[in-house]
């Protein structure tokens, strides 16, 4: 008897992992088209990734085969994964991105609000009973097989070709992604719940050892820059090509300009980890006092809680969870700032202690930068000494962009022993992790040090543009990727990634024009997401409209009432009012007291918000 059962149970595995087939089939119809051979046998090879997943979660079940009365609970399993796939085609076909909890919920309680209407509904629960059906069918049918049909037709298949297919779609995507190969990585935003192989280290092992077969990336990028005029002057029509293809546009339009700007140097510069609360003379005496003459904003939201989605709102003016989709394919979408800036004439310059070329963040937003502009330290003092050097090599009527990002102020903190300034410090750094829900100033002491720091250097900056008579002609951006907590919400929350409250996400943002000399305090709500534009309007001359290139506005014409879209490892939010509530989990609670849940985000808002994320998306 028990022999049977694991039998039946290994019949209707096979069996329901062989629908993975007209899944992946349905995802593959909202991917564009392959662009060649090798594009098309890696989204074969999808098969093998879901297929071997589906075999695996029936070895999870098996212990329920066992027992007749828990039996139909495999069946309730598998339809569960189907329903999700179904549900999230149908969610990825309106929205463009995959289906979370908040999604869901909205679709059961308010379907029209997200553009559902009724028959749309009905369509779906019919489908879902389908599937119900043909799993539990599926299920009544392997209890009545014969040992043969276990490993016929679907065993062979799913047997015989999964695992080949799984080993291909590995092989291809560690390659693809190693080379920064489109028409391989092009395809991951399109998949639910897919997480291909990546393994940086496994292709330097290949490339040490095979370099005529597999030669090291980082060789290629002088050869790769050289090439990017040609390659990039087609934009506009491969973009436009991509409407039909990869389903969005970006920008929606030419950008057009004044022809009689002055288009000054722009100088933007990031602090890692900075905590809004920090810009205060005792611990930032150079920039408190530098941002007497400049405009401070006294609510800025980052586009994320971490870097990368941080970064990713500051230098393309689209809401981060746009990257999800343009961080594999650079090429089609890259940066509108710096690539207007390149087409203008700007020399383009990078300093950074971070490394920017994981999550291809180089790729999309300095693509345009040449080698020789390209500089990276292990310090930040290091390379402030380079900047400074570059600044006097560069020829006075250069129009420059010079991207700092200065990275002291991530835990652990650095700073010299001279820039001990607050004190105690902690005995051990990072001890938190033994008491989160502790409030001990010591490690808030060792932070505001790194920024005491980083403050030093700040004021090499402004030195070195003032010597070289640029100060008066730089527009001056100073802010940080995201924030940094110390449990200030009484959560045992420290660091960031965690929260999308203010204590990760607010973050100072200085902005200083050209010979502006008059202080001034802004404080109604600006993101990340304004800056791009701000600076493409104000220093470039840019006439089009923000809407056709951002979802930010210019900084210096802000609204009155606003939301926002945030974005962390694995995790979006929408913020409204002092409300987040989080996409994934649903959780809702206030941005300036995440202890406080009795909240409720206005459905108007969160409508407005689902359509801003569709911006760029074709309709």
């Amino acid at each position: 008897m028990l022999r049977e059962r694991l039998r039946a149970h290994l019949c209707f595995s096979l069996w329901a992992s062989g629908l993975v087939a007209p899944f992946t089939a349905l995802f593959a119809l909202n991917a564009p088209r392959p662009s060649s051979a090798l594009s098309g046998l890696y989204i074969l090879s999808v098969l093998g990734y879901y297929g071997l997943g589906l075999l695996g979660l029936g070895a999870l079940l098996t212990p329920l085969a066992l027992f007749r009365r828990v039996r139909p609970l495999t069946a309730l399993c598998f339809w569960a994964i189907g329903a999700y796939m179904l549900l999230d085609f149908f969610v990825f076909r309106i929205y463009k991105f995959h289906i979370t909890l908040l999604i869901l919920e909205m679709f059961i309680f308010d379907f029209q609000g997200v553009g559902a209407p009724p028959l749309v509904l009905l369509a779906g629960a019919a489908s879902l009973a389908g599937l119900m059906f043909l799993a539990f069918y599926a299920l009544r049918r392997s209890g009545r097989a014969s040992p043969l049909p276990a490993l016929s037709a679907p065993g062979k298949l799913c047997l015989g070709i999964f695992l080949p297919l799984y080993l291909l779609n590995s092989g291809l995507h560690i390659w693809g992604a190693y080379y920064e190969r489109e028409e391989i990585t092009a395809y991951d935003y399109y998949f639910p719940a897919y997480y291909p192989m990546l393994s940086t280290a496994f292709m330097r092992q290949l490339s040490a050892a095979f370099p005529d077969l597999f030669p090291e990336r980082n060789a290629q990028a002088p050869e790769r820059n050289a090439q990017a005029p040609e390659r990039n002057a087609q934009a506009p029509e491969r973009n436009a090509q991509n409407e039909g293809g990869l389903q969005a546009r970006f920008p929606l339009e030419s950008l057009r300009y004044d022809p009689e700007a002055r288009q000054d140097s722009i100088a933007l510069i990031v602090l890692e980890s900075w905590q809004a609360d920090s810009l205060r003379p005792e611990i930032m005496p150079a920039l408190s006092a530098f941002a007497e003459s400049g405009t401070l904003f006294t609510r800025h939201l980052s586009s994320g809680a971490a870097t990368v989605h941080g970064l990713f709102g500051l230098m393309y003016g689209a809401h981060p969870t746009f990257y999800d989709f343009v961080k594999n394919t650079p090429s089609a979408f890259p940066a509108p700032l710096t690539e207007e800036l390149h087409k203008a004439g700007y020399s383009l310059n990078v300093f950074t202690t971070g490394s920017l070329e994981r999550f291809n963040l180089r790729s999309l937003f300095f693509s345009r930068v040449l080698p020789e502009r390209w500089h990276e330290e292990d310090k930040d003092s290091a390379l402030v000494g380079r900047f400074r050097a570059a600044l006097q090599e560069a020829a006075p009527e250069e129009k420059r962009f010079d991207f700092v990002f200065l990275t002291s102020s991530h835990s652990p903190y650095y700073y010299p022993p001279a820039y001990t300034r607050f004190t105690p410090l902690p005995a051990l750094k990072g001890g938190y992790v033994f008491n989160p829900s502790g409030n001990d100033p010591a490690y808030k002491n060792d932070y505001h040090n790194s920024l005491f720091y980083l403050d030093s250097l700040l004021a090499e900056i402004f030195a070195a543009l003032r010597e070289q008579g640029r100060l008066d002609k730089t527009w001056i951006v100073v802010t940080g990727d995201h924030a940094e907590e110390f449990n200030e919400s009484g959560l045992g929350l420290w660091g960031h990634g965690s929260s999308f409250n203010r204590w990760q996400t607010q973050v100072p943002l200085l902005l200083k024009a050209p010979g502006q000399t008059q202080g001034r305090v802004e404080s109604r709500l600006s993101l990340h997401q304004d800056i791009a534009p701000t600076l493409l309007q104000e220093a470039l001359g840019c006439l089009s409209p923000p809407a056709a290139y951002s979802d930010g506005v210019c900084l210096l014409r802000l609204p009155e009432s606003r939301g926002s879209v945030l974005a962390s490892y694995s995790a979006s939010a929408w913020y409204f009012n002092d409300i987040i509530v989080e996409k994934g989990s649903r959780s809702q609670y206030r941005w300036s007291n995440p202890a406080d849940k009795e909240v409720s985000f206005p459905q108007e808002e969160m409508r407005r918000l689902l359509l801003e994320e569709r911006h760029f998306f074709r309709k």
